[in-house]
Parts: C-alpha cells; structure tokens; sequence
C-alpha cells in the first residue's frame, strides 16, 4: 500500500540521517577542537607580545596567514609569530615571511623551531642584518650546512655568538657561516 511505502521511505531516509549524523559530529568535533587551539594560539601572541587592540589584531592576521600555509602546528606557529615579533619588532608580511621561513627551515632539517626562532633573531640583531636580507642570510646558512654537515641550528648559534671576533676579522655574516661551517667540516673546534 501507499503507507506502506512511505513508511519504508521514510525507514531508509532515517538511516541515512544516522549514518550522516556520526561523521558531522565528527567533524563538529575536530572543527571545535581546532577552534580552541587558534583561540589558545591568540592567547599566547597576547600574553607573550603584550599587544592589545589594533596591533594585536595586526598579529593575529599574521599569524592567520602563517597557519593556512605551513605544515606546522598552532602552537608552533604562535611561538614564532610571537618570539619574532618582539625579538625583531617586526608585523605584517615580513613577519610572515620570516616566520614561514624558519618553521620550514626547522621541519627539512629536523631542528627546533623555538631554538632556530631564538638564535636567528639573536644573530639578526648582532650582526645587524636587514629585515629584506633575513631571507636570504637563512638561505645562505642552510646551503653552508648540506655543504659541510654542521647542524643549522648549532651554524646560527655560532655565528651569533662569535659575532663581534669575527666582525674584527673583517668577516661579514654568510663569510662567517661558510668558515664556521668548513671548520666543522675540517674537525677543527
């Protein structure tokens, strides 16, 4: 009969409804999941930067943009975002950039990112290398250490400790790293 029929449509519509509904709470689930970790991930670039309002919002976006195009987790990316940031009082795409940067650098070369974020701005900073040549320094310091087996993060460490004796010798940041790199290659301490 026709009731018969509606029912047994009506029997199979539910099924469906419940094989949909576990998946969709799923994934309500992870999406919630994840919301709390962007939201935790802002709670750290607040307490850590000190920033409120408009600025804030500034890091916020960087780090929005960060997130959506490396491989790397929420906390990872709120960390760099917020050692950079104040480290190099840096916002915006250069902050961006650099962050991506050396949380790439720190997954091919299976390093730290908080050890790579800490010594790459403490070398920035001594040696005075300007925000557009970062990039390129960073570059610089990876091909050193495929060159010469020195670790990147013990390179940057190096460089940004030694960096007053070897700017008497004359020596600029990447001279630096390329000697420091082939002196590791040689087995001279």
């Amino acid at each position: 009969s026709g009731l018969d029929r509606g029912l047994s449509t009506l029997e199979g519509f539910g099924k469906g409804v419940k094989s949909l509904s576990v998946p969709l709470a799923g994934l309500a689930s992870a999406a919630l999941a994840a919301g709390l970790k962007i939201d935790e991930a802002f709670d750290q670039i607040r307490i850590g930067t000190g920033r409120t309002g408009d600025s804030l919002d500034v890091l916020q976006n960087d780090f929005r943009q960060v997130f959506r195009g490396v491989p790397s987790s929420a906390g990872e990316v709120s960390a760099a975002i917020t050692q950079l940031g104040v480290r190099l009082d840096l916002t915006g795409q250069p902050l961006q950039d650099l962050t991506e940067r050396l949380l790439t650098l720190s997954r091919i070369t299976g390093t730290s990112v908080s050890g790579n974020v800490r010594a790459a701005a403490r070398l920035f900073n001594d040696w005075g290398v300007a925000t557009e040549d970062q990039g390129r320094v960073l570059d610089e310091f990876l091909r050193v250490s495929q060159r010469t087996g020195i670790g990147v993060d013990r390179l940057l460490e190096s460089v940004g400790s030694s960096g007053p004796i070897l700017r008497q010798m004359g020596l600029g940041v990447t001279e630096s790293a390329a000697m420091i790199g082939n002196f590791e290659k040689q087995g001279i301490n």
